[in-house]
């Protein structure tokens, strides 16, 4: 997902003047539903005609009503409006029509109402809002129970809310008004880099065997020279280097980490959402595939100690930790093993096979690899078991639990998120098609072409993927009524993913994108 600043927002927003008064504050509303600027979402009202849309007539009327004192008219086209959307998308081949949204934590009531009703005045019945994100969580001051800190601190240290203002709980409450289903869309392997900040978390984060940890704003921002690419640091005793900018993924094995995370989304499940989406379920990203054990971020010490505690035996497992630690298997390494009591060691058979100790190694490596790469995906998969069981917690002794009922879950990730070849893998470790069959799939496909088939290829790959009954939901960026950036329209990539996938009747929009020089965080990547 991708975002603006505030400055190019207000900037726009300066060139149109029909927006009267309460401009500036629908401006900081809409930074972070995925406009590009705001010309571009008023263009939507004129440039493009979405199915489902309100009419123009009825748009104006239901706009001049929120802005009287008449509120019981306003309700009854609100209502009106409600009735319409359900009845129009029941009846149009795309049943499901959301958009990401990222709300101004400071946002007041008049604006929330005013955007909320262009959503659906476009015709969508969804919304997916940020809800976990940049190490920050849409919970109230008050009631905020997590590591992190509350995304309407600031809001409310500027008088702009009280510390019980619950957005997260009142966006739900006028989207259900509106007709819109409203999910949370939560961050789940990458806690942002304040995490590092907590007391006693240094030993929950990814590493690999480089001793790098993700995130150039973590752990040693405080420590070292704020401009340099690379900062080193300490991480589980050794000397560790940040990457990806402003991200900070963590361990999945590690119990603290799974804890902070199960209480955070527990947290947000209180508030009765109609379903929780996870992002950043993965480990960080970087250029190409990978084919050495020290590209893999398996190196905290949790996720090292549960890989050396798989083995199945002592020789294996004292190979395994000289393969993490050299990075390879060498011939001295096989002719050292040969010296150790090799009773019940299972790799005594692969040895047997051939006295030269150069092959050995080889295939002992080759066997080694593919334990850690399956280790690696395991961690993602079992990261994922912990955040379900956080929004469904499995035989609650609370009777009277809103979580009785199964809150629907989805997981973004991207279609090639899962690739391999010739022994070499993404190092994101998506495993997507290895995902329960109840989690709706939202492929984040925004590759970009003029007709939209470059986006209908990546929905076919994920279909053939899957079982049938496994709920799709592409997420698509650009915007109405024409391309953008090589983006093509969004009803030109509908068009063209069920011109092969007709099956596909859920669809999520990613509005707009921004100059890449503005250098701000996109969501998923």
């Amino acid at each position: 997902m991708f975002f603006i600043s505030l400055k190019v927002a207000i900037a726009n927003f300066k060139t149109q003047s029909s927006l009267g008064r309460i401009g500036k504050s629908l401006v900081r509303a809409l930074i972070l539903s995925g406009f590009a600027s705001l010309s571009s979402f008023l263009a939507l009202s004129v440039s493009a005609n979405p199915t489902c849309g309100v009419e123009a007539s009825d748009r104006l009327i239901k706009d001049n009503l929120r802005k009287s004192i008449n509120l019981s008219e306003y309700q009854a086209y609100l209502a009106k409006h409600k009735a319409q959307l359900e009845v129009c998308r029941s009846q149009d081949p795309i049943k499901t029509q959301a958009l990401w949204l990222r709300l101004d934590p400071g946002v007041k009531t008049e604006t929330l109402n005013d955007v909320l009703d262009r959503i659906v005045n476009q015709g969508y019945n969804a919304i997916f809002v940020q809800v976990f994100y940049d190490g920050r969580i849409l919970l109230p001051v008050s009631d905020n129970p997590t590591p992190w800190r509350s995304l309407t601190e600031e809001a409310v240290k500027a008088g702009e809310v009280s510390a019980n203002y619950d957005l997260w709980a009142e966006v739900i409450r006028k989207g259900h008004e509106r007709g819109l289903k409203v999910y949370g869309a939560s961050s789940a392997m990458n806690f942002g880099h304040s995490y590092s900040r907590v007391p006693n978390r240094t030993s929950a984060l990814a590493i690999n065997g480089s001793g790098e940890i993700s995130g150039e704003n973590s752990i040693a921002k405080s420590q070292f020279d704020p401009k340099s690419d690379s900062k080193p640091s300490l991480v589980n005793g050794q000397s560790s280097t940040l990457t990806e900018a402003d991200y900070l993924f963590i361990d999945p094995f590690n119990l603290q980490a799974r804890s902070d995370f199960s209480g955070a989304i527990a947290a947000l499940v209180k508030r009765q959402p109609d379903g929780i989406l996870l992002d950043y379920l993965r480990y960080p990203s970087r250029k190409g595939l990978v084919s050495n054990v020290k590209a893999l971020w398996i190196y905290g010490l949790a996720a090292r100690k549960s890989l050396l505690d798989s083995m199945p035996d002592l020789g294996t497992k004292q190979l395994m930790s000289m393969y993490l630690d050299a990075g390879k298997v060498t011939p001295e390494a096989i002719t050292r093993l040969q010296e150790i009591n090799n009773q019940g060691n299972k790799l005594a058979a692969t040895q047997a096979r051939s006295k030269d100790p150069a092959l050995a190694a080889k295939l002992v490596e080759q066997m080694l690899w593919k334990l850690a790469v399956n280790h690696a995906y395991q961690g993602v998969l079992s990261f994922l078991d912990v955040a379900i069981a956080a929004v469904n917690p499995p035989n609650s002794p609370d009777l009277n639990s809103i979580n009785k009922s199964n809150i629907p879950i989805g997981v973004t990730f991207f279609p090639n998120g899962n690739l391999q070849k010739s022994g070499a893998y993404d190092p994101r470790m998506q495993a997507w098609e290895r995902f329960p069959l109840n989690l709706e799939r939202h492929p984040m496909t925004y590759t970009t072409c003029e007709d939209g088939k470059c986006v209908a290829n990546e929905v076919i790959r994920v279909v053939k993927a899957l079982a049938p009954q496994v709920k799709i939901c592409p997420a698509l960026a650009g915007t109405w009524g024409q391309s953008w950036r090589g983006h093509a329209s969004f009803e030109t990539q509908i068009q063209a993913i069920r011109a092969v996938a007709p099956q596909i009747s859920c669809v999520s929009h990613f509005s707009g994108l921004p100059d890449p020089d503005l250098r701000v965080p996109k969501a998923g990547l």
